[in-house]
């Protein structure tokens, strides 16, 4: 019985570690005047490569050819993705967006709320459009 009651948990846990898959549809507009790149991330585990943060490319957990997550958007374009991903409890998911087309190290020296901005995303349809305003990029969520 004990034995039976370990192979159960030990189950247990690799199901409830794997994490739960979540789906996202996201579409961004550029509406500035200059290109914008994007980057899908996710705060915590399991690693996927295309969630692949530049901090992940950087550190060589994954190949920059494996990340379909970081694209440059021109002015006047929108892109539409759909994406899923498996998720622990305390990992989010985040869409990166950078002022300029950005190479990964200028992604890496990007100043959060200057020319990096972190858009939490929720399950199902996320909009967004990006602005340039006086003080730099306006992001609007469109619901």
């Amino acid at each position: 019985m004990l034995k039976q009651t370990l192979v159960l948990l030990a189950l247990l846990c690799v199901a409830g570690c794997a994490g739960s898959v979540r789906n996202f549809q996201i579409s961004l507009t550029n509406d500035t005047p200059n290109p914008l790149t994007i980057a899908l991330t996710k705060s915590g585990p399991p690693l996927e490569a295309k969630w692949a943060s530049p901090e992940d490319v950087v550190a060589r957990r994954v190949s920059p050819d494996q990340t379909s997550g970081m694209t440059v958007i021109q002015p006047s374009k929108t892109v539409n993705s759909t994406v899923s991903g498996r998720f622990e409890k305390n990992s989010e998911p985040v869409l990166r967006v950078y002022s300029g087309a950005m190479t990964l190290s200028e992604m890496l020296s990007a100043k959060t709320g200057v020319n990096r901005f972190d858009l939490p995303l929720t399950d199902g349809s996320n909009k967004f459009i990006v602005r340039q305003g006086g003080q730099g990029l306006n992001i609007e969520t469109v619901h």
